[in-house]
């Protein structure tokens, strides 16, 4: 199973318990990032 399968069968949990709860609409996202930054202060590196 792919990280994206994975995710969807996430949802799609999240959604059936909010359904069998009582809930008669649901929504779910889910959401990922990654970053990478480095900053500099008077002509040095302070971190990466």
């Amino acid at each position: 199973m792919s990280d994206g399968e994975g995710d969807l069968g996430l949802l799609d949990d999240l959604i059936g318990r909010a359904r069998r709860a009582g809930s008669d609409a649901a929504d779910a996202m889910l959401a990922r990032s990654a970053a990478l930054d480095a900053s500099w202060r008077m002509g040095r590196n302070e971190g990466v």
